[in-house]
Parts: structure tokens; sequence; C-alpha cells
């Protein structure tokens, strides 16, 4: 194959960088754990390590939370370096703990922590993940909640979708993907006149000639 030494030479670099990633968590935990920071004047460790280690701030808190949960699970920067265990997974489990904390004041002990890394890393995609946490969440779920914003040619839809709404729009859209790159605003407007073509009464009527009844539409 034409490429076959570029792939190599490129999955040599990802496993590096899941060595370096590991080594980089290792050492955060160390400057963590004896202030080091607070010592050179910063008021955080994420100032720290966004102003003087150079990190971008989406990476220094990914990092940040690799090291937290592994003062809980040692061996979590092994898991990241096999690859068994990636940062966004790892974020996603320290954002559950957050929320939980700070929405009921919930505080999950070694043990529970542990669970939920061993179970996360079970699960194949992100979207799995986070459906996982959801669904060991003690926190109230709010009702859903709809909003459109209205102006001139353009409106603004703001909802909330449940797992199940989600994965239907994602199925659709993979299925429209020969259509090429198409946003949210075409997906739906194809699934809405599929839908008003199958049972408005109104399009009924423009291919039958028999007069519909009228319906009042309902706002949001």
């Amino acid at each position: 194959m034409k490429f076959n030494s570029l792939i190599l030479e490129t999955q040599g670099l990802v496993q590096k960088e899941k060595l370096i990633t590991s080594q980089i968590i290792s050492n955060l935990k160390i400057l963590y754990e004896n202030k080091v920071h607070l010592d050179l004047g910063f008021s955080s460790f994420f100032s720290f390590c966004v102003e003087k280690l150079g990190m971008c701030e989406a990476s220094a808190q990914r990092r940040i939370d690799a090291l937290k949960l592994s003062q809980l699970v040692p061996d979590l920067p092994a898991r990241i370096e096999s690859g068994a265990l990636s940062l966004s997974k790892v974020s996603a489990v320290s954002q559950f703990i957050r929320e939980e904390k700070k929405e009921i004041g919930r505080e999950l002990n070694r043990k529970e922590v542990l669970s939920l890394v061993n179970e996360v890393q079970e699960q194949k995609t992100l979207h799995e993940t986070k459906k996982y946490l959801a669904s060991q969440s003690e926190i109230e779920q709010k009702p859903l909640r709809d909003q459109i914003q209205f102006r001139k040619g353009i409106n603004k839809l703001e909802c909330e979708l449940d797992d199940e709404c989600l994965e239907l729009l994602e199925r659709v859209k993979l299925l429209q993907s020969h259509k090429g790159k198409r946003g949210m605003n075409e997906i739906l407007k194809d699934l809405l006149k599929e839908h008003l073509h199958r049972h408005d009464p109104a399009q009924r009527e423009k291919k039958t000639g028999v007069k519909a009844l009228k319906i009042q539409p309902e706002l949001f």
C-alpha cells in the first residue's frame, strides 16, 4: 500500500502522544500536590498551566481533571498511556462528579469513583459515556424546554433533546450524508416536509381535490 510507511509512522506518533500525555499528568500531579503554582504567585493551578506551562485552556482543564481523578484512581495515567481510557472520558467523569456535588451536595467516595471509571472505560464512544453517567445521576431531571427567537428570514430555535431523539437525528444525518455536508436546518426541513406529505390533510387535498378540515396550529 502506498501510504503504509506514513500510517506506521503516525501510529508510532499517536503512541508517543499517549505516553507523553500520561507523563504530563504524572508531573502535574506532583506539582499540584506540592502547591508549586502558589509559590510562583499564581492564584490557581489552571492559570499556572495556561500562563506558565503554555497549555491552551481546553487542554489545561482536561489534564487537571485527569490529575485530580488520579488521586482517587492511581493507575489512571497508565490507563491513558495504554489507550484504555481517553482524556475526554476522564473529563466527562470529572464533570459528572462536580455537578453532583454542586447541584445536590453528593460527594462520591473512592469506591464509587473507581466504579464509574471502570464502567466508563468499557463505553465505546463519548456519547455512550455521557449516557451512562446520566443514568447514574441523582440530580432531579428538569422538564424539557423549547424557545424560539423570531427574526426576519432566520429564526433561532433552542431546545433540549433526550438521548433517543439525539440518536435518531444522528442516524438521519448519517443516512443523508450522500447529499453532502448539510446543517440541522436542512435535515429538519426534509423531515418536516416528509411528515406533512404523509399526514397533513392539506397535502391530501392537493392530491385528491377533497377539501380538508382546517387545523388551528399550536404555538410552542
